[in-house]
C-alpha cells in the first residue's frame, strides 16, 4: 500500500499584490530590520505603474513611526545604483509621499527630504549610462 501524502499549508499571511510581485506583509508587527528589508524589496520590485506607486505609498503611510528606517533603506537602495528606471520610480514614490504629507512636521517629510537630493543625483548620474531612458 502506498502512503498517502498530505500537504500542509502554513496559515496564510497578509499578501499585497503590487503589479508584478507579491510582498508578504506578515501578520505580526515586524521589527525594524524586517521593515527596512521589506521596503528595499518593494523598491527593487516596483514596476513604476500608477498602481504600484500608489500601493507602495499606502504601505509606507501606514508606518509613520518607521519613516527614519525607510529613509535609511532608501539611501541604501540609491547607493546600490539600481539604474535610472528604479531611481525614477523612487522619485515618483517620494512625490506621492510628500504630496500626502499634510505638514512640514510630517515624519515622512522630515525623514525623506534629506534623501531626495541623493536620489535625484543618482538618477541623473545613471541616466547618462541608461540607453532605455
Amino acid at each position: 500500500a502506498k502512503a498517502h501524502k498530505t500537504s500542509r499549508k502554513k496559515a496564510p499571511t497578509q499578501q499585497q499584490t503590487m503589479s508584478g510581485f507579491r510582498m508578504s506583509l506578515g501578520s505580526a508587527a515586524p521589527n525594524t530590520s524586517d521593515d527596512a528589508a521589506t521596503f528595499q524589496k518593494l523598491l527593487a520590485d516596483m514596476s513604476g505603474t500608477k498602481e504600484s506607486i500608489k500601493q507602495a505609498k499606502e504601505w509606507l503611510l501606514q508606518r509613520p513611526d518607521k519613516a527614519e528606517v525607510f529613509a535609511k533603506a532608501l539611501q541604501k537602495h540609491v547607493s546600490q545604483n539600481p539604474g535610472f528606471q528604479k531611481l525614477l520610480f523612487a522619485v515618483y514614490l517620494l512625490n506621492d509621499i510628500f504630496f500626502a504629507a499634510r505638514t512640514k512636521e510630517d515624519p515622512f517629510r522630515r525623514s525623506f527630504a534629506p534623501v531626495l537630493s541623493d536620489i535625484i543625483r543618482g538618477a541623473a548620474k545613471s541616466a547618462k549610462d541608461d540607453a532605455s531612458r
